[in-house]
């Protein structure tokens, strides 16, 4: 590449699925969202990012995205609700109710608990 000439990357994407607005900015279309995206054709994972509100759920326009984080794999997603319940976040009475909502909840899990591990975080602009 030459001095001066600014490479440009388009990543290959999908939003599969929107799961919320964390945060809307006021006189804005702008906010930070919680969705699930494929990058590059792999299965998809959670990402929190800056999004222009209007273009998540809209297929006719392209998505407008800024910096975020991704997080590959549901144990980081159980790591970070941890550490949000930990550190003191969430309304103690709506968490218990949601909980008390959700049916995995009363079924016991056949899953082998594993040692704790640095969570997988990558970084995609």
């Amino acid at each position: 590449m030459a001095w001066g000439k600014k490479r440009e990357y388009k990543p290959n994407f999908d939003v599969v699925e929107n799961c919320g607005a964390i945060e809307e900015r006021e006189n804005s279309n702008w906010g930070v969202a919680l969705t699930r995206i494929s990058w590059s054709g792999k299965p998809p994972a959670y990402d929190i990012r800056d999004f222009d509100l209007t273009t998540i759920d809209n297929p006719k326009e392209q998505v407008k995205m800024g910096k975020g984080v991704t997080l590959w794999d549901d144990e980081s997603m159980d790591r970070l609700t941890h550490l949000l319940v930990d550190l003191g976040f969430g309304n103690t009475e709506e968490l218990r109710d949601q909980i008390d909502e959700r049916e995995s909840f009363y079924t016991p899990s056949k899953k082998k608990k594993k040692k704790a591990r640095k969570v997988n975080v990558r970084y995609a602009y």
